[in-house]
C-alpha cells in the first residue's frame, strides 16, 4: 500500500527525515520510546543514532544504556551511532565510556557483542587506540571480531595514506605541465 511504505523504505526516510530536519528528534525519540512494534523500534533507534546533536546523543546514550532502552536493543543503538554522519568516532566513543555497562550486559554473550563491539570499532580511525583499548579491556567472546576488525581498519588507513601520497603525486605532475 502506498500509505505505509516498505520497512527498509521507511527506515531510511527516518534517517534522511532526521538529518534533514533535526527538530524531529524529540518526536522521534518519543515514539521510539512508546512503540511497541519492534521493526518500528529498531527503525527509530537506528535513525535517531544519526542525529546532529551530540550532547543530545551522549545524554540520550547514556540514559538508553541505564534502563530505558532493553539491553536487546543495544546492538541497534550502536549499529544507528555508527552510521552517524555528524560526529566521527561517535559510536566507537560511547562505547569506550560506557564500556563497563556494556561489558556487565553483554560481556559473556559473542553474538551480541560482537555486534556491538563491531559496529563501534567501524567509527573508530585509528587502530592503534582500540588494539590499545581491546589489551587493556579484554573481552573473550569478541576476539576474533576484534582481530578481524584492527585488521580492516589497518588496511584502511595504509589504503587512504597511499591514496594520499598518490593524489600528491599527481598534483605534482599537473603543476608540472
Amino acid at each position: 500500500a502506498l500509505d505505509k511504505p516498505e520497512a527498509g523504505v521507511r527506515g531510511i526516510a527516518l534517517s534522511v527525515g532526521l538529518k534533514k530536519n533535526p527538530e524531529f528528534w524529540t518526536k522521534m525519540a518519543t515514539l521510539q520510546a512508546k512503540s511497541t512494534n519492534n521493526e518500528e523500534r529498531d527503525q527509530l533507534l537506528y535513525a535517531l543514532g544519526g542525529h546532529q546533536d551530540k550532547t543530545t546523543l551522549e545524554q540520550w546514550v547514556a540514559t538508553c544504556l541505564d534502563g530505558s532502552l532493553p539491553s536487546q536493543e543495544w546492538g541497534t543503538l550502536f549499529a544507528g551511532l555508527s552510521s552517524n554522519n555528524f560526529h566521527d568516532g561517535l559510536a566507537w566513543d560511547l562505547l569506550v565510556k560506557h564500556w563497563d555497562v556494556v561489558y556487565r550486559e553483554w560481556g559473556q554473550s559473542q553474538f551480541r557483542m560482537k555486534g556491538i563491539v563491531s559496529d563501534a570499532m567501524s567509527a573508530c580511525k585509528d587502530p592503534s587506540v582500540a588494539k590499545k583499548f581491546f589489551e587493556d579491556h579484554p573481552c573473550d567472546v569478541a576476539k576474533l571480531t576484534i582481530r578481524q576488525q584492527l585488521e580492516s581498519m589497518t588496511a584502511n588507513k595504509q589504503l587512504e595514506e597511499a591514496s594520499s601520497a598518490a593524489e600528491g603525486c599527481a598534483q605534482q605532475l599537473l603543476t608540472e605541465f
